[in-house]
């Protein structure tokens, strides 16, 4: 319900924010049209009507510059953090010169800015503190896929540069992963494979947390995130992003962590019981 609403909010936000220059130029042209009507010569009303119109015309060019603006500096910072990510060794080249840079400038403010002491704290508190803090958790962010389970296997570059043969080649090391855990036989892939590590009484393998049996549940996982996930993306074009695509990897690793909690199951002891 609360989701709903905020999603409406949002929503009407949204047309209001594209709605708001033209109001507002739409206003600035009423504006003059109304001066010149009640001027007293002719000058005068051309003038305020031509005002008018400029000021309208103004307000909707800055709101496109403006739309341009953002659009350009959203492609751009995203071209930035792709290579980035791709050539790690940049984000030392990015970090502390920005750092020092931030102290640098702190400096700069308490030294020579003429405004009042406690704005100049602010201020430089956010350069020496907020500022670097921001840098260090994007880049700690983007360090923490490097130690993941499947990062080595499935690297930066082919997460960036085709995200679909990313998620592809993760499902592939993760059924490598669960063939070898069964040691079954080449002929079982995807959902066969899953069905005979996960599914019924006569399972390879058993998953149990806390005393309780979940294998049932873990195989409906596997199984359900094996269909939805990698099967489109095996039979036709899918345009996965790159956050997509780390997503559906993260759930990958997690499977494969749940493999290997999962226990060999002991059919002999139960055929006796």
């Amino acid at each position: 319900m609360k989701n709903s609403f905020f999603e409406k909010l949002f929503s009407w936000y949204s047309i209001f924010n594209k709605l708001l220059p033209w109001l507002v130029a739409l206003y600035a042209l009423v504006a003059g049209i109304y001066k010149g009507i009640k001027s007293t010569t002719t000058s005068e009303m051309v003038t305020s009507i031509l005002a008018g119109l400029i000021a309208g015309l103004f307000v909707i060019l800055t709101s496109f510059a403006i739309d341009f603006g953002l659009n350009i500096l959203d492609k751009s910072t995203d071209w930035l953090s792709g290579h980035v990510r791709k050539y790690p060794y940049a984000r030392l080249w990015i970090i502390f010169p920005n750092i020092l840079f931030a102290f640098y400038a702190s400096y700069l403010v308490f030294r020579y800015l003429q405004i009042d002491l406690s704005l100049r704290a602010f201020i430089s508190i956010y350069l020496i503190w907020i500022l670097p803090s921001a840098l260090i958790s994007i880049i700690r962010d983007d360090m923490s896929r490097e130690r993941a389970r499947l990062s080595k296997e499935v690297s930066r570059e082919i997460r960036i540069q085709n995200p679909q043969a990313a998620v592809e080649n993760a499902f592939t090391h993760f059924e490598d992963h669960l063939l070898k855990r069964i040691s079954g036989n080449s002929n079982l892939y995807g959902n066969k494979l899953i069905k005979a590590a996960f599914e019924g009484e006569k399972s390879k393998l058993v998953y149990k947390s806390d005393g309780k049996d979940y294998t049932t549940h873990l195989y409906n996982l596997m199984s359900g995130a094996y269909s939805i996930f990698r099967n489109p993306r095996h039979h036709k074009i899918i345009e996965d992003g790159e956050q997509k695509a780390q997503a559906i990897i993260s759930v990958v690793e997690l499977l494969i962590e749940f493999v290997d909690s999962s226990e060999e199951r002991e059919i002999k002891q139960e055929s006796e019981l």
